[in-house]
């Protein structure tokens, strides 16, 4: 066969051998321009940012709301319960709308088994918090409940035999010197506002362990038991059981205290402390449901991150508005607990063995 029979034939060959090449070389263009320009769902970002906009104002307009009644109203446990009570509102609303799917469980008995103890536990953390607010200043309580974890792996050592990592227990170290550098130089320290936010924290860390343990997805246990609907669940329980306390407390001296606290003020004054407390109730139900709506758009990492700067924009506001004196080595042990709290929060994620895994491959 001749040189030129050999290229006829072969002119095809390269023609769509060229073809191929620019093809690729096509599609490698576009696959770089898409990685240049990723294609961002903003709609997601804007919906995640604006979720954690309204976490934020909830949960301080609800505690500065808590804190200026509970200064012209000294009634905290019937604030408790009436907090929890509007929980039974929205069940009303979401379950009866079918807004949210109504959970199941195979008898009663096995309902409270789970729930009566965990809504003991957020009757006391929850009390435990108003009453420490009730009787200090908020940015005492909110240092104090940022030691939450020290209860938590107390406790988990005791009752779970549960070790953590190392990172973890390194961590407690600022949480408590940075509770005890706040609670020398608290200006105005009470001894039963410490104590009753030191209770909250362990009870809300065995609230914490008992929830460890119970298995969403377990069909033996019941059925749609979403985050959202266990604390809507919590919530209703703790209404229950709150009620009598609240009476038994607060009720025989409900009239004396309305008459001594709003003796000077007009109606218009008398209506707003009304409306303050109707919306404390909501607020405390709405900024809780919106936190569980937020942990289910980012990872507990980002949430852990989150909290933490809510608790620092909560000190921020409440010595602005309520105009605490503090001294600086007061502000050094509250920034020390806060950030000991979120390595806590890290370590405890395990971003420490990780980042050394990384490093070691």
């Amino acid at each position: 066969m001749s040189e030129s029979a050999l290229t006829i034939h072969e002119v095809p060959q390269v023609v769509e051998i060229n073809a191929l090449v620019e093809e690729s070389a096509t599609k490698l263009e576009h696959n770089a321009a898409a990685v240049e320009k990723p294609n961002v769902d903003w709609w997601s970002h804007i919906k995640l940012w604006v979720a954690i906009g309204v976490w934020y104002g909830l949960n301080i307009a609800h505690i500065m709301t808590s804190k200026s009644l509970l200064n012209v109203l000294p009634l905290p446990w019937s604030l408790c319960s009436f907090e929890f009570f509007v929980g039974w509102i929205f069940a009303i609303v979401f379950w009866g709308t079918q807004f949210r799917p109504m959970p199941h469980f195979p008898s009663i008995t096995t309902f409270a088994k789970m729930f009566v103890p965990l809504g003991a536990l957020t009757v006391l953390l929850h009390c435990g918090t108003i009453l420490s607010m009730a009787l200090g200043t908020v940015s005492f309580t909110t240092v104090i409940k940022s030691a939450e974890p020290v209860a938590t792996a107390a406790l988990s050592i005791l009752i779970l035999k549960d070790y953590l990592n190392i990172y973890v227990y390194l961590s407690l170290i600022p949480i408590v010197a940075g509770v005890a550098l706040a609670s020398a130089k608290e200006l105005d320290f009470n001894v039963w506002a410490f104590l009753a936010a030191l209770l909250s924290n362990i009870f809300e860390a065995l609230r914490t362990i008992i929830t460890k343990g119970l298995k969403q997805d377990d069909e033996r246990i019941g059925s749609n038991l979403t985050p959202t609907n266990v604390y809507m669940l919590f919530t209703l329980v703790a209404a229950v059981l709150c009620l009598p306390v609240a009476l038994a407390i607060e009720s025989p001296k409900w009239r004396q205290v309305w008459a001594e606290s709003t003796a000077s003020m007009t109606g218009g004054e008398k209506a707003f402390v009304v409306v303050r407390f109707v919306a404390c109730g909501f607020l405390y139900y709405v900024y809780n449901d919106c936190a569980f709506y937020c942990l289910g758009l980012m990872n507990q990492v980002t949430h852990s991150v989150l909290n933490t700067m809510k608790r620092i924009a909560v000190i921020v506001v409440s010595i602005i508005i309520f105009k605490n004196d503090v001294e600086v080595l007061g502000y050094v042990g509250m920034g020390t607990a806060i950030v000991g709290g979120l390595l806590y929060s890290l370590a405890k994620q395990g971003v420490c063995m990780r980042q050394k895994a990384v490093t070691a491959a």
